[in-house]
Parts: C-alpha cells; sequence; structure tokens
C-alpha cells in the first residue's frame, strides 16, 4: 500500500477521492486521521519539526471538518509541547 512504501501525498489522494464518494464512511476519516498521525511523525525524523507542521497544516487545510485528520492534529501538538516541556 502507499501507507507501507511512505507514499503518503500519493495516499492522501486516495483517500481524498473515496471521502468524495463516500461522504458516510467513518473509516475513510479514521484512515485520513491515521495517515496524518504517521505523516507528521515521518516528516519530523526526515525533515525536523517544521516539516511535521507543513503536513499537519496541509491536511487540515485539505480536511477542515474531518475530525479524526482534527485529533490527530492536536494530538500530534499536544505530544511535541509535552516533550519539549519535559526536556526543560
Amino acid at each position: 500500500s502507499y501507507m507501507n512504501q511512505k507514499n503518503y501525498a500519493e495516499a492522501v489522494n486516495i483517500l481524498g477521492e473515496a471521502l468524495t464518494a463516500s461522504k458516510t464512511d467513518y473509516r475513510i476519516e479514521n484512515n485520513l486521521g491515521y495517515l496524518t498521525q504517521e505523516w507528521a511523525k515521518h516528516s519530523a525524523l526526515t525533515g525536523g519539526e517544521a516539516a511535521a507542521q507543513t503536513v499537519l497544516e496541509q491536511m487540515l487545510q485539505r480536511f477542515p471538518t474531518v475530525s479524526a485528520v482534527q485529533r490527530a492534529s492536536t494530538a500530534y501538538v499536544l505530544k511535541l509541547v509535552s516533550r519539549l516541556s519535559d526536556a526543560g
């Protein structure tokens, strides 16, 4: 799958098309939330926190009404704040 290959942009496109075709399938929204979480983590590891922030902003702009994307973005930021706070 595109997720396993870390081809997050293509996974987003496919899920976006699926969401358009079936606005009532909660699994698509859940997958978008999971994708947001994993893409942000991967981006932080490979490009730093600024790259993760860019991913979160893009996902929130593209899917502003998908609560799973909002939750994943919020959770990522809260974990980051906690890590930074613990680090002093």
